[in-house]
């Protein structure tokens, strides 16, 4: 038998280089599934009410900070932005 050349410490059963911070994901920080991932997060963070800080290009759980009600629709705005949608569409989303 072939030895396992695979080192588990940094990649994860299939090979693919771990995320630091987010092993589970097992995708590279410029991959786009990471990125579409990191949206997604940020979005899932942002209806929870959390605050997250930006770190070495990855959106890292910082202190949980809780948003207000204005405070987080103004988040979700911000993110309908991003995903290039209009903030009158936002309440269709």
């Amino acid at each position: 038998m072939a030895k396992d050349k695979r080192d588990f410490k940094t990649m994860d059963l299939a090979g693919i280089p771990k995320v630091p911070g987010r092993p589970n994901l097992g995708l590279t920080k410029s991959s786009t599934d990471y990125k579409r991932l990191q949206r997604e997060q940020i979005r899932i963070d942002a209806l929870n009410g959390i605050l997250t800080t930006r770190s070495h290009c990855m959106y890292v759980l910082s202190k949980p900070v809780y948003f207000s009600k204005a405070q987080r629709e103004n988040a979700w705005i911000r993110l309908a932005e991003l995903d290039g949608y209009a903030p009158e569409l936002l309440k269709f989303i």
